[in-house]
């Protein structure tokens, strides 16, 4: 939980992810990079969007960098995020299942998906059994001592009696019945639908890799 890369392209929802990013960060201890692309959207320009994030993030008490990037694309991302501990992106709602996809399969840090600026109050881990979930569910336990929250565990056999894959509106059926702030989920457990969880996110959500 040393450092994060957090994804700015001027939209609302990047900046609701960057707000997120600083709450965590702030409580965390973590250091944060800002990146976006070198070609402007609107009357702002990435630089100018660099410097916002930087002083929003120094007054928060956190130490940020920033880089400039030709293109906001997943093996972009991943080369940034290389020595990284995760990616903040802003979850608009059209954004490409190919992306996302490209995301969850190269990236070499988890991915936080942020669907609205979020602070945490209560994390949702779906675990799979030891050992193979182990590392997963340290990190989530992690998480929620450093954070100082509650931390509910779903597990994958309770969820899974039957099936050799869980249906996506079944998570999200349990999931709202807590009402997490934060959902915690294995990147490499095969019985999760990562790709429909992705695209629909019901919270803050971490697809966590190792």
């Amino acid at each position: 939980m040393k450092s994060y890369l957090v994804v700015l392209d001027g939209t609302p929802i990047s900046w609701e992810a960057a707000y997120s990013a600083f709450h965590l960060a702030a409580r965390l201890g973590s250091r944060l990079i800002g990146v976006a692309a070198k070609d402007p959207a609107g009357e702002r320009t990435a630089s100018q969007w660099l410097a916002e994030f930087e002083t929003g993030a120094r007054a928060a008490g956190i130490v940020v960098e920033s880089r400039l990037v030709a293109h906001l694309d997943a093996e972009t991302l991943g080369a940034q995020a290389d020595a990284t501990d995760g990616v903040f992106w802003g979850h608009p709602a059209g954004t490409p299942g190919k992306m996302l996809a490209e995301l969850l399969s190269g990236l070499p840090c988890s991915l936080w998906l942020v669907p609205r600026q979020t602070s945490v109050r209560k994390i949702v881990i779906i675990a799979s059994d030891p050992p193979s979930g182990r590392h997963t569910s340290h990190f989530a336990e992690l998480l929620s001592r450093r954070l100082g929250v509650d931390l509910v565990t779903l597990s994958l056999s309770d969820l899974q009696p039957i099936q050799d894959r869980i249906p996506a509106e079944d998570i999200f059926d349990r999931v709202a019945d807590i009402e997490p702030d934060l959902l915690i989920l294995d990147r490499a457990e095969r019985s999760l639908p990562l790709p429909e969880l992705s695209l629909s996110p019901p919270c803050l959500t971490v697809f966590w890799a190792p």
